[in-house]
């Protein structure tokens, strides 16, 4: 009995290791994906503002500051990346983030407005303190807001002619079935199609349309001026895939 429990406690130690290790082993994975993700979109942002207001070298100075607004942050991580890439761009940053949680791991260097919801009165706060912002951003949680369209007329309020505002979201239909999106407990997915009708709605402007990983990143403008735009080239790659039939989604079930 006694060899018998020793073995059981032995057995149970290790199972335990294994597992608190695998467990570690996949926060940590997932935390780095994470990061690399923060630091691709901090810098491919940048990169995109710099050429949708066709900035050049001689362009990039501390006197040219540049505001980015975090929409729904749950943590400043995202804003942390902006201003470790600020030496690489140039560009002195003003970092803003809305943020409907507690969790923040740190805002010392951020404008950080705890437990806001994106209402009008925040917009109201936000215009009266910084007129408008350069770079805008909500990811991953567009899906889920209960009114999209007036969440993109509140944005149009902080937009000039300049600003780019990214909305990042599950691509969803390419690669899951649908019973398991169901299990998503999102509100809505979007594609090229219908952000398109959306935007045109608040009498805004898709620009372009990424896929990066699982996620759609749409870049909207405040001008009706063209940039070199590849949505209508990504609308065609999704009407050849059929994406806008019944008949595709049928098979997904």
């Amino acid at each position: 009995q006694e060899t018998s429990q020793e073995t059981s406690q032995e057995t149970s130690q290790e199972t335990s290791q294994e597992t608190s290790q695998e467990t570690s082993q996949e926060t940590s994975q997932e935390t780095s994906q994470e990061t690399s993700q923060d630091f691709e979109f901090g810098i491919a942002s940048m990169i995109r503002y710099s050429i949708f207001n066709k900035y050049n070298k001689k362009d990039y100075n501390d006197q040219v500051e540049l505001k980015i607004l975090d929409i729904n942050c749950i943590n400043t991580n995202q804003l942390d990346v902006f201003l470790k890439i600020k030496k690489f761009c140039g560009f002195n940053l003003t970092t803003v983030g809305i943020n409907c949680c507690e969790v923040v791991c740190s805002e010392s260097d951020h404008n950080i407005y705890r437990n806001t919801l994106f209402t009008q009165e925040t917009v109201d706060k936000l215009k009266e303190k910084f007129n408008n912002f350069d770079i805008m951003f909500i990811r991953n949680d567009f899906e889920n807001l209960n009114d999209q369209h007036t969440f993109l007329k509140l944005c149009k309020q902080l937009m000039n002619n300049d600003t780019l505002l990214f909305i990042q979201s599950k691509t969803g239909f390419f690669d899951t079935p649908l019973n398991k999106l169901l299990t998503l407990n999102k509100m809505s997915f979007y594609n090229t199609n219908s952000m398109i009708i959306l935007t045109k709605m608040c009498n805004l402007k898709l620009n372009r349309v990424c896929i990066s990983g699982s996620n759609y990143i749409f870049e909207i403008i405040n001008r009706k001026e063209e940039d070199y735009s590849n949505v209508f080239d990504q609308l065609y790659k999704e009407l050849e895939k059929n994406m806008y039939s019944p008949e595709f989604y049928d098979n997904m079930i």
